[in-house]
C-alpha cells in the first residue's frame, strides 16, 4: 500500500485535466521543445499579422497580440498601460487575456532584446510542436496552421551579432501586431544569461501555448509570474513569485530542457467553455471580495447574505440568502435538513421554503473538507464585472431561444463551493462503500433583480457518491408553487450528473431560471440600477464644490424670486426651477414647497416629495437622462435614495434673497437701498446699469422711458422699458401698443404673439421672457437679474416695473435706482459722480434725474424709422414737485390717499383716482413683497436621521434660530405618537423624546414645525429609523423591512429562539430541526432554542437529530449467523461462505449448495457433492486432469478407434471398447455410441432461481424474458429488477418518454412508474395544491404507541435475538395485512392505512406495490427503556413490550397495527411466540396492571366453527323453536365477527383496562 498510494496519487494528479493545462513535461524523453531557431527572413515591421482561423482564447477570438518587453503576451485590446506584474499571481484585472513564460518588473528591459517570428502550418518547427502537442494532450489530429515563437534574449553575448542580421528588437517596451506577413527574420543568439521562448500555436479552434527554458539560460534572482489568465481560468506555474528564477532547471535528471504546457482553447471540436460548459469560478482571487468559509458542524448555516436589489426567486423577491452545508442554499429563511426528497415534498416547512440544490443530501465536514462561498457586485472590482459577465454570458447561451428580446447581464452573483464534501457519518463506518469517497461541486446564484439563475458546475472526477441511505436532490424548491428535480434526483448514480460532458470535458453544468417572469417593481429597480452607473459614468455626483444656488427658503421666496421660475410639469408637487443653470458644471436645480397645513410654503426636504438638482443638456434643459433616472427610481421601484445620492436635494442653507427695487405711477422709484423719491422727468432714463461686469461675464442696464399722462396733464407715467445684457443680443422691451396691449420684443423680434397665455415662455440663450398675467411679463436674464413690467389704468397706459439684483452686484451698480452700496444717504449720485445731500429738495432730485438721461450711442430702445433718442428727450419739462404739492394738498384726496404722498401726488396731478389707487396699491404690494421675499423662515438644524429602539427612550435634539427678535413657534405635525414629549430647553434648542412601546406598523414619518411672527414655515423631518426588534434581537443596518415618507423600518437579526418581523414569536424548533425518521421531536420553548429529540429507533444509536446504523456484527449478543454476518441499516443480514446458502428455515444457519445437482460444477464427467464443495471423478480407463475438472483416457485403455459419436469417447473397460458421455449428455439406450442431450431443466425444476430455464445441447441457460429484468452478472441464473430510472439518468435525457419533467421517475418491480413528488396534487399533473392545506402533523410515538404482552419471559431472558424476532414477524403482519385485505370492503380504513403506508415508502399505488411494501424489521420500534415485567396474566411470566411501526410522516396509526395483529396472530404462534396486545396509546402512559388476570379455559382445540355446530345439535334435540332462536343468535353473532379471521376473547379484572386480546393457541 505504501508504494501503490502514491503512484495512484501522482497518477491522478497528472491525468485531471481540472483547469485544463498540462504544466511542466519535463525533459527530452518526454519528447520536450527545444529553443526554436527563428532565423528565417521576413520584414522588419512592428505588427505581427494573424492569418486565418484567428486565435481562440478561452471562448474569446482574438485577432491583436501584444508582446511584453517583459516578458508576457496579451491577447486583445490593451485596456491599461501598466505592464507591472501582479504581486500576488494570477488572476490580473487589467488584462483579462494574458500568457506570460516570465512576466517580472520593467528592470530587464534595457538588457533584453524580443525577436519573434511566425510560422506556417508546412514550417518544420510548426510540425515538430504539433507533435509535442499531440503526444503531451493525448491527441493525434491536431496541426496548427499559424504559429508564434517570441524570444526574449539578452542582449549580452559572446559573439558579436553578424552584420546584415534581420533580428528585429523592440525598445519601446512593447510590440503590437495586427497586420499580415511572416515572421521576423534572426539568428539564435549563442551564450544567452537571460533566454526563454513562449510558442503560441492554433488550428482556428483549439489553441495551446508552450514555454521553453533550457537550464542555466536564466540568472535572474527577482520575482516573475508564470502561467496564463483568463476570465474564465488561471494557473500559476508552482515556481510562479519569488522562486520562478530556478523554472529554467525544473526538467528531468540528464535534460537541459524544460517545457511548460498549457491549453488556451482545448481541441474537442465539439464544447466550447464559457458557452457550451462553464468550469468552476475561481474563489478567494477577486480583490475587495470576501471569501467565507463555513463552520465545521453538522447541518450547518452561513450567515444571512443581503440581498440589496432583491432577488426574484418563484412569486416572491428576496432580500437575503443562506448557504448551507448540505448541498443547499436558501432564501429568505435558513434551511438547512439533512434528509433529501424530490421536491417540493410534504413536509409543510420543507415545501414552503425557498430552496436551490445543487446535491442535497447529509455532508459531514467537521474533521474534512469545506464550505466556501462569495459574493460578486457590479462595479465592486473588474474581477467582479468579468466574472459577472462570464456567467450572464453563459446563461444567455443556454436560454439563446428565450422569446426575450434583451440580454441578460447580472448585477449580483452569490457563489459557492463544496470541496471535498463526505457523506454522514464521515470516518465513524469504515465498512461503508462511501467512506474515502468525496464529492466537489460548485453553485452560482446570479441576478439583475429582474431574472434569477442558478448554475451548477460539476467535475465528473471530482463527484464520487450519490448517497448512502437516501440518495440527492437535484434542482430547486420556490414554496411548492415552482420547484423542478433534476432527472438524477433520487437515483443511486446520482453522482454521475457530473460526467455528461466526458467525452469532450469533465465539465458540466445544470443551469434553471428560478424567476417565472418579469416583476414590474423589480424591472424598475433593476433599470434604476442600470441608470444609476450610467448617471455615475457619464456625470458624477452633484455636490458642494459645483457651486449650485441654493432654494429659496419659502414658496413666498420662490415666487417672487425671478431667477427661478413654476414647473408646471413636475408630478411632485408646487416646485421651481432655476431658469439658468447655477453653476459652471451646467448643473440645476428644482426646489418643491408644502401647500399643507400647518407647513404651506415650506421647503420641502422629503426623497419622495422634494425637487433635487440635475444636469442639463446642452440646450439648457433638464437632461433626458436625469429625466428617466428619477421617474424610474422614484416611481414604483422604490429607490429614491439611489437617485438622491447622486442627484442630492438642495436645501435653502446660505440663500441670500435678491434685493428688490421699483418704479411706479408718476414716477416714483425705490432704490436698491430701499430710499424712496419722485423724478417727474419726461424722456428716456438709465434706471441702472452694472459696472466692471460685476453679477457675471455680461453687464447689464435697465432703461426706462416716461411720457405724459395726458396732453392736458403735466404728469408723466412709464411707457417703456429697455433692458439687456451690453455687447449682446440679449436685449428685452416692453411698451404699451396701438390697442394699449403690452407688446414685446426679444432681441430685436416682436414675440407679444408667443406670449399670450400665462406662463408662456420665449427662452433665448441668455434670456427668458414670460408671460405672467395678462398685464404683466418678467424678464429673467443668465447673470441673475429679473425685471417685471405690469400694465396699469391711466390715460395711454401706465407701467409699473420691479428689479431684482442678486447681491454679487453689490457696490457695482448706478443710474437712478442707487448704487447697492447698503447705504442709501448716497443713492442719488449724478453722472459726474457728485451726490446729494439726504435732505436735497425734490428740484435737485429732478436735477440729478435728467443726468441720466440716456444718450443716442446708451439707448437699448428700438425706434420707429426717423426717429432717435432725442425725439423722446425733454430737457426743459419742469413738473410740479412733490415737496411742494403736499403741503398744499387737498384733505380730501389725503384722506383717500391714506396719507399715502405718492397717491396724494398722482392724484393731484391727474386728477384721476384710478391712478391715485393704483399707485397706492402698488406701492403697498410691492412693499409688502419684498418684506415677505427677504424675511427667512427659521432656520432648524438637527442630525439628518433619527433611531427610535423598541423600549428604550430615544431623544432626538435640534436647534431653531430665526432673524427676527421674535422666538418662533415650534410643533410636531400631526398627532405625536404615544409616550413622545417636545421640549424646549432653551436657546432655540429643543429635544423631542420617545418611547416606543408598540410595533412599528403604522408609524408616521417626525416633522418639526417652526413658524415666525411673519407666517413663515420652515420644516425639519430627520429620517427615521426604527428598531423594533425585542427579545435582544439586533437591527440590521443592511436591510429593511418598508421604507416609507422618510420612515425605514429596519429588519431584525433575531436570536435563535425567536423569529418574526422584530422577533416577536418563538421559533417552532421542530421546523428547523429534523428528528430522524420516526424519532420523536419536541420544541425547546424560548428563550431556549432549536428543538429536541426522542432516542434513536432500535438498530441505530445517535441523537436523535441523526442516527447512525449499530453494527450489529460486530456484538456478539446480536450476531448469530453461523458463518458470515453482513451489517444494514437498522439491522443486519446472515450471509454464507461460498458453497453454503443461507437455510430457509433457519435465516442464521447455512446449509450445503449441491453444485452438482444445479449443473454449477465444471466436472466433465463425474460431480460428486462434497460438504460446502463438489468434487470430479472420471469414468474408469480415464484419469483426471491436472485442472481437476476434465478427464483423459488413460493409455493402455485408449480404444483402436472412435466408435463413438455425438459427444461420446471411447475407452477401453474389460478389453471392449465403450462409449463414455460428459456431463450434460447420456448414452443413447438403443445406440450405445451415440450420446444424447440431457435435459437439465426437466432434472432440476430449480436450477434459474427466479428466470426461466431453457435447455441447451450439452447444458441450459437461464433467461429472464421481456421486461424490466436481466440477469445477474454474477451467477447469470438469478433475474434482477433493472432500474430504468438510474439508466434513464445515467444516459443524460438521451430518452426523455420515462417522465415529464414535474414527476419524477420511480423504479418498480419489473418496470418503472411517473410519480409525482410528495406534497403534489397526485391527480393533477402534479400540481401543487394551490391553497395549501395545513399539513397535518406527524404522528407522535407516544399517540400511536402500543404495548404487548410476550409471555413465558422475563426481563433476564427476553434478549435482543428475541425482540428482532418480535419485529421482524410484525414487519411480516402489517405487510400481509396490507396486501391481502386492501381490496376488501370489510374495513374501510383499511385501504387508507395501507395506502399511506405506501405513499410513505415513496411508492406509486399499484397492486403490484402493494404486494411488496417492504416493511422491515427497522420499522418496528421497540421502546427498550420503557420494558417492563408484569403480573398481568396469572401465573405467567410475561414483559410488557411498548412498541410502534414507523412511517414516513411520523408513525403509523396504532388502529392499523391493531387490526393486522388481530388479522395474522398466527404467524407468532407459528414462530413460537406468545403475544398478547394489552391496549392503544392515547397520548397517556399506558399502566401495568397489578392485579390477576384470569387464564381462559383450554378449547381443548376446538374452533368456533365446532362450538356453533354443536349448539345447534342440541338445539334441535329439544325443539324447534329453540333452534330457530339458536340460529337468530348464531346471524346476529356472525355479522358481528364476519371481517375476523381470529376469535377476540375479552378478558376482565378488576383493574380498568383497553380492550384487550389473547392472540396465542386461539384460531378460527
Amino acid at each position: 500500500a505504501l508504494l501503490i498510494m502514491p503512484t495512484a496519487v501522482c497518477f491522478l494528479l497528472l491525468s485531471l485535466e481540472l483547469v485544463s493545462l498540462v504544466p511542466g513535461l519535463k525533459g527530452q524523453e518526454s519528447g520536450a521543445l527545444t529553443f526554436i531557431d527563428v532565423s528565417s527572413t521576413g520584414n522588419t515591421d512592428a505588427s505581427i499579422s494573424v492569418t486565418s482561423p484567428e486565435i481562440p482564447f478561452e471562448g474569446e477570438i482574438h485577432s491583436t497580440l501584444t508582446i511584453l518587453r517583459n516578458g508576457a503576451i496579451i491577447f486583445g485590446e490593451l485596456q491599461s498601460s501598466d505592464f507591472s506584474p501582479p504581486t500576488s499571481g494570477f488572476p490580473t484585472e487589467r488584462f483579462p487575456y494574458l500568457v506570460s513564460p516570465f512576466w517580472t518588473s520593467d528592470a530587464i528591459n534595457s538588457e533584453v532584446e524580443v525577436v519573434y517570428a511566425v510560422f506556417k502550418s508546412t514550417d518544420v518547427a510548426t510540425q515538430e510542436v504539433d507533435a509535442y502537442i499531440n503526444s503531451a494532450v493525448g491527441t493525434s489530429d491536431f496541426a496548427a496552421n499559424w504559429m508564434l515563437v517570441v524570444s526574449w534574449e539578452s542582449a549580452v553575448s559572446s559573439e558579436p551579432e553578424e552584420e546584415g542580421s534581420d533580428v528585429e528588437s523592440d525598445t519601446d517596451g512593447l510590440m503590437e501586431g495586427t497586420g499580415s506577413g511572416s515572421g521576423i527574420a534572426s539568428g539564435l543568439m549563442e551564450n544567452l544569461f537571460k533566454h526563454f521562448q513562449a510558442v503560441v500555436v492554433s488550428d482556428g479552434s483549439a489553441s495551446y501555448v508552450v514555454f521553453i527554458y533550457k537550464c542555466g539560460s536564466l540568472d535572474w534572482n527577482e520575482a516573475a509570474t508564470v502561467g496564463f489568465s483568463s476570465p474564465v481560468e488561471y494557473a500559476n506555474h508552482h515556481l510562479s513569485g519569488n522562486n520562478a528564477g530556478d523554472i529554467d532547471c525544473e526538467g528531468e535528471l540528464n535534460s537541459e530542457w524544460y517545457n511548460v504546457l498549457y491549453t488556451l482553447e482545448p481541441n474537442d471540436g465539439k464544447l466550447t467553455k464559457g458557452k457550451d460548459y462553464l468550469p468552476f469560478i475561481q474563489l478567494g482571487r477577486t480583490p475587495g471580495v470576501d471569501s467565507v468559509e463555513l463552520a465545521r458542524r453538522l447541518d450547518g448555516v452561513s450567515r444571512r447574505n443581503a440581498i440589496p436589489l432583491g432577488l426574484p426567486f418563484g412569486h416572491a423577491v428576496h432580500k437575503r440568502a443562506y448557504v448551507g452545508t448540505n448541498g443547499i442554499i436558501s432564501f429568505g429563511r435558513p434551511w438547512y435538513f439533512y434528509y433529501p426528497f424530490p421536491f417540493p415534498t410534504f413536509y409543510w416547512w420543507t415545501r414552503n421554503a425557498y430552496v436551490v440544490a445543487p446535491f442535497w443530501n447529509d455532508h459531514d465536514i467537521r474533521k474534512e473538507g469545506g464550505v466556501t462561498y462569495e459574493i460578486q457586485k457590479q462595479g465592486e472590482s473588474d474581477l467582479s464585472d468579468r466574472w459577472l459577465g462570464v456567467v450572464s454570458d453563459f446563461v444567455n447561451y443556454q436560454f439563446e431561444d428565450d422569446e426575450s428580446d434583451e440580454e441578460f447581464k447580472g448585477t449580483w452573483m452569490l457563489v459557492a463551493q463544496w470541496t471535498d464534501v463526505h457523506l454522514y457519518p464521515h470516518g465513524s463506518y469504515w465498512f461503508y462503500s462511501t467512506v474515502n469517497k468525496a464529492n466537489t461541486y460548485q453553485a452560482a446564484i446570479i441576478t439583475n433583480g429582474v431574472k434569477t439563475y442558478s448554475v451548477f458546475t460539476y467535475n465528473c472526477q471530482m463527484m464520487q457518491w450519490s448517497g448512502l441511505w437516501r440518495y440527492s436532490t437535484i434542482g430547486f424548491n420556490a414554496r411548492g408553487l415552482y420547484y423542478k428535480n433534476h432527472l438524477f434526483t433520487g437515483q443511486p448514480n446520482a453522482n454521475l450528473i457530473a460526467c455528461e460532458n466526458m467525452e469532450d470535458t469533465p465539465w458540466s453544468n445544470v443551469v434553471y431560471q428560478l424567476s417565472i417572469s418579469e416583476d414590474l417593481v423589480q424591472s424598475e429597480k433593476a433599470k434604476c440600477m442600470n441608470l444609476e452607473a450610467t448617471a455615475l459614468e457619464k456625470n458624477g455626483v452633484v455636490t458642494d464644490s459645483k457651486d449650485v444656488i441654493p432654494c429659496p427658503c419659502s414658496l413666498w421666496q420662490a415666487w417672487r424670486d425671478r431667477r427661478f421660475r413654476f414647473l408646471r410639469d413636475y408630478s411632485i408637487g408646487f416646485c421651481y426651477y432655476r431658469r439658468r443653470n447655477s453653476s459652471p458644471d451646467s448643473v440645476n436645480q428644482i426646489c418643491c414647497y408644502s401647500l399643507s397645513w400647518p407647513t404651506w410654503g415650506a421647503l420641502i426636504i422629503d426623497h419622495e416629495l422634494d425637487g433635487s438638482s440635475y444636469f442639463i443638456d446642452p440646450r439648457g434643459t433638464k437632461s433626458t437622462l436625469d429625466k428617466d433616472f428619477r421617474l424610474t427610481c422614484c416611481g414604483i421601484a422604490g429607490l429614491c435614495d439611489v437617485y438622491y445620492q447622486l442627484r442630492p436635494t438642495i436645501t435653502c442653507s446660505g440663500y441670500v434673497p435678491p434685493r428688490w427695487t421699483w418704479g411706479w405711477g408718476d414716477p416714483h422709484f425705490t432704490t436698491l437701498d430701499n430710499r424712496t423719491y419722485t423724478f417727474n422727468g419726461r424722456g428716456e432714463y438709465m434706471l441702472v446699469r452694472s459696472t466692471n461686469g460685476a453679477g457675471g461675464q455680461y453687464e447689464f442696464a435697465l432703461q426706462a422711458r416716461t411720457e405724459p399722462v395726458s396732453e392736458e396733464s403735466n404728469a408723466t407715467q412709464f411707457t417703456a422699458f429697455a433692458c439687456g445684457l451690453l455687447d449682446t443680443e440679449a436685449r428685452v422691451e416692453v411698451q404699451i401698443n396701438e390697442t394699449g396691449h403690452l407688446a414685446i420684443f426679444c432681441n430685436g423680434s416682436d414675440v407679444s404673439d408667443n406670449l399670450t397665455n400665462i406662463n408662456d415662455t420665449v427662452e433665448k440663450e441668455l434670456v427668458d421672457v414670460t408671460r405672467e398675467s395678462n398685464s404683466s411679463v418678467s424678464m429673467a436674464f443668465s447673470n441673475g437679474v429679473s425685471v417685471t413690467v405690469t400694465a396699469t389704468v391711466g390715460g395711454g397706459g401706465m407701467l409699473n416695473f420691479v428689479l431684482l439684483v442678486p447681491t454679487e452686484f453689490e457696490g457695482n451698480l448706478e443710474g437712478l435706482l442707487g448704487n447697492f452700496n447698503g447705504n442709501q444717504e448716497d443713492d442719488l449720485e449724478f453722472r459726474n459722480g457728485t451726490q446729494l445731500p439726504s435732505d436735497a429738495p425734490d428740484s435737485l432730485i429732478h436735477q440729478f434725474g435728467q443726468s441720466w438721461q440716456i444718450s443716442e450711442e446708451e439707448s437699448l430702445f428700438t425706434y420707429p424709422p426717423g426717429m432717435t433718442t432725442d425725439d423722446y428727450s425733454y430737457p426743459d419739462h419742469s413738473p410740479v414737485f412733490l415737496d411742494e404739492l403736499l403741503p398744499n394738498a387737498d384733505p380730501e384726496i389725503v384722506e383717500f390717499c391714506d396719507g399715502d404722498p405718492q397717491c396724494v401726488y398722482d392724484y393731484t396731478e391727474t386728477n384721476d383716482s384710478s391712478i391715485a389707487n393704483s399707485t397706492k396699491m402698488t406701492n403697498m404690494e410691492n412693499v409688502n413683497n419684498s418684506v415677505q421675499a427677504t424675511n427667512n423662515p427659521p432656520m432648524m438644524f438637527g442630525p439628518g436621521s433619527f433611531l427610535v429602539t423598541y423600549g428604550q427612550q430615544s431623544v432626538y435634539s435640534f436647534n431653531v434660530s430665526d432673524d427676527s427678535d421674535d422666538a418662533p413657534s415650534v410643533m410636531l405635525m400631526g398627532d405625536p405618537p404615544a409616550a413622545t414629549t417636545l421640549t424646549h430647553v432653551g436657546e432655540g434648542k429643543y429635544e423631542f423624546s420617545w418611547t416606543l412601546q408598540t410595533l412599528p406598523e403604522n408609524v408616521s414619518s417626525l416633522v418639526f414645525v417652526a413658524t415666525d411672527s411673519m407666517e413663515a414655515v420652515s420644516t425639519l423631518s430627520p429620517l427615521l429609523e426604527v428598531c423594533a426588534c425585542q427579545n435582544d434581537g439586533n437591527c440590521s443596518s443592511d436591510e429593511i423591512l418598508s421604507s416609507v415618507h422618510n420612515v425605514i423600518v429596519m429588519d431584525c437579526i433575531c436570536h435563535e429562539a425567536w423569529e418574526g418581523s422584530f422577533c416577536e414569536m418563538d421559533v417552532n424548533g421542530c421546523t428547523e430541526v429534523l428528528c430522524y425518521d420516526g424519532v420523536q421531536c419536541y420544541d425547546v420553548q424560548a428563550p431556549g432554542a432549536g428543538a429536541e429529540c426522542g432516542s434513536c429507533p432500535v438498530g441505530l444509536s445517535g441523537e436523535g437529530i441523526k442516527c447512525a446504523d449499530v453494527d450489529e456484527c460486530n456484538s456478539t449478543d446480536t450476531n448469530m449467523c453461523e458463518q458470515l454476518c453482513v451489517n444494514t441499516e437498522g439491522s443486519f443480514e446472515c450471509g454464507c461462505m461460498s458453497g453454503y446458502t443461507v437455510d430457509p428455515a433457519a435465516l442464521d444457519m447455512c446449509i450445503d449448495v449441491d453444485e452438482c445437482s444445479l449443473f454449477s460444477s465444471d466436472c466433465e464427467q463425474i460431480c460428486t457433492n462434497i460438504h460446502g464443495s463438489f468434487a470430479c471423478e472420471c469414468y474408469p480407463g480415464f484419469q483426471l486432469s491436472s485442472d481437476n475438472a476434465t478427464c483423459n483416457v488413460m493409455m493402455e485403455n485408449e480404444c483402436l478407434m472412435n466408435i463413438c459419436s455425438d459427444g461420446g469417447v471411447c475407452a477401453m473397460e474389460n478389453g471392449m471398447e465403450k462409449c463414455f458421455c460428459d456431463l450434460g449428455y447420456v448414452l443413447d439406450a438403443e445406440i450405445n455410441t451415440t450420446c444424447a442431450d440431457v435435459n437439465e431443466c426437466d432434472l432440476n425444476p430449480n436450477l434459474c432461481n427466479n428466470g426461466m430455464c431453457v435447455n441447451t445441447v450439452g447444458g441450459f441457460s437461464c433467461e429472464c424474458g421481456e421486461g424490466g429484468f436481466r440477469l445477474d452478472d454474477s451467477d447469470m441464473r438469478t433475474c434482477i429488477d433493472i432500474d430504468e430510472c438510474a439508466e434513464e439518468a445515467a444516459s443524460f435525457g438521451a430518452s426523455q418518454a420515462l417522465c415529464n419533467e414535474t414527476e419524477t421517475c420511480q423504479n418498480t418491480h419489473g418496470s418503472y412508474e411517473c410519480v409525482c413528488p410528495p406534497g403534489t396534487d397526485q391527480d393533477d399533473n402534479c400540481g401543487v395544491i394551490i391553497d395549501n392545506p395545513p399539513e397535518p402533523s406527524p404522528l407522535k410515538p407516544s399517540d400511536e404507541e402500543l404495548t404487548v404482552l410476550i409471555l413465558d419471559y422475563t426481563l433476564q431472558n427476553l434478549t435482543d435475538s428475541v425482540l428482532t424476532e418480535f419485529r421482524e414477524l410484525t414487519a411480516e403482519v402489517v405487510n400481509s395485512y396490507c396486501s391481502e385485505s386492501a381490496e376488501s370492503n370489510c374495513d374501510s380504513n383499511i385501504v387508507e392505512h395501507c395506502v399511506a403506508i405506501d405513499n410513505n415508502r415513496k411508492r406509486s399505488i399499484s397492486s403490484r406495490a402493494l404486494s411488496s411494501l417492504g416493511l422491515t424489521l427497522a420499522d418496528v420500534v421497540v421502546l427498550k427503556s420503557k420494558l417492563q415485567e408484569s403480573s398481568v396474566v396469572s401465573n405467567a411470566l410475561a414483559v410488557l413490550v411498548p412498541f410502534y411501526v414507523k412511517a414516513l410522516d411520523g408513525v403509523l396509526r396504532n388502529e392499523t397495527v391493531k387490526q393486522a395483529l388481530e388479522y395474522a396472530p398466527e404467524v407468532y404462534i407459528a414462530n413460537g411466540l406468545r403475544v398478547m396486545l394489552l391496549g392503544t396509546g392515547d397520548g397517556t402512559e399506558t399502566t401495568t396492571p397489578t392485579s390477576e388476570m384470569p387464564t381462559p379455559e383450554p378449547t381443548g382445540g376446538l374452533t368456533t366453527l365446532h362450538i356453533i355446530l354443536i349448539a345447534v345439535g342440541i338445539c334441535v334435540a329439544i325443539s324447534v323453536l329453540f333452534i330457530l332462536g339458536a340460529l337468530t343468535c348464531l346471524c346476529v353473532y356472525c355479522d358481528s365477527q364476519l371481517c375476523k379471521k381470529s376469535k377476540v376473547l375479552p378478558i376482565t379484572s378488576d383493574e380498568k383496562m383497553d380492550e384487550r386480546l389473547i392472540l396465542a393457541e386461539v384460531s378460527l
